[in-house]
């Protein structure tokens, strides 16, 4: 999943965009149209994209990203047809976590009893946080999650834009991303939640883990392990004080189902 002329006006309008492949690695020309299906909006303000796909036991395929600035879930038949029973009608929902600027990131996951996790940003550019929500497999909030279904624990400090989540086996929901303030400016950062979207306060400070190596770090990426465990993945990079030249460095973390 991906998105096509996303920043910016093209020939063709912004738009979300799912391809599938072969084993092979070649286009699977069965699926949707010629091998991919293309999620577009009309209007001035029209940003769209994909940020995330989960393939669910049933084969069908879920996706997250946003339209006109708003958070957005659809579901495909593996075919790459619309599932028109997901959601409120038409295989899509559409939420009001709406941001003023283009390109919010935003990550779903699947728990063990199929009910979806999605992590978004937004709010104004200079108030922005993350969200986190809870929608059933049917595609309705679940209103038990949080606050009727939205949960919002995430201060700027803690983790000010979100790239990946991920469920773990004992149900503890990890987010990825940076944090924002001063001094964790950029920080590699992943916030714990429980199952039930309250921040885990055994976990970390407050729910943050943060790792401050070299000058900038981002978390990127999370992965549930089979043993329960989660596995966290991304960067860092310093300056050479002698050469001016920036230098990259892979991070890997990995959490015990049962740290504290």
């Amino acid at each position: 999943v991906g998105g096509r002329n996303e920043p910016r006006r093209g020939d063709e309008r912004p738009a979300g965009v799912v391809y599938a492949f072969n084993p092979d690695g070649n286009r699977d020309k069965s699926f949707g149209r010629g091998g991919k299906v293309v999620f577009s909006q009309r209007g001035r303000k029209a940003y769209s994209s994909l940020h995330d796909v989960e393939i669910l036991g049933s084969g069908k395929i879920l996706v997250a990203g946003y339209h006109k600035y708003r958070l957005f879930l659809a579901r495909l038949h593996p075919d790459g047809g619309i599932d028109r029973r997901f959601g409120e009608g038409g295989g899509r929902v559409v939420m009001g976590i709406h941001n003023s600027t283009c390109c919010p990131p935003d990550a779903l996951a699947v728990q063990g009893d199929g009910r979806i996790v999605v992590a978004a940003n937004g709010g104004p550019s200079h108030t922005s946080r993350v969200y986190l929500l809870r929608f059933r497999r049917n595609g309705t909030l679940d209103r038990s999650f949080g606050k009727r279904g939205i949960e919002a624990p995430y201060l700027a400090w803690r983790l000010s834009r979100v790239n990946d989540m991920a469920v773990q086996a004992n149900g503890g929901i990890l987010s990825v991303g940076q944090s924002a303030k001063n001094p964790l400016v950029g920080a590699y950062a992943v916030f714990r939640n429980l199952p039930n979207g309250s921040p885990d306060e055994s976990f970390g400070e407050h729910g943050l883990e943060v790792f401050r190596h070299g000058e900038f770090g981002n978390a990127g990426a999370a992965l549930a392990l089979p043993d329960g465990a989660a596995l966290t993945g991304g960067s860092f990079w310093t300056t050479d004080p002698n050469t001016g030249q920036k230098a990259t460095t892979l991070m890997l973390v990995r959490f015990a189902s049962d740290r504290d």
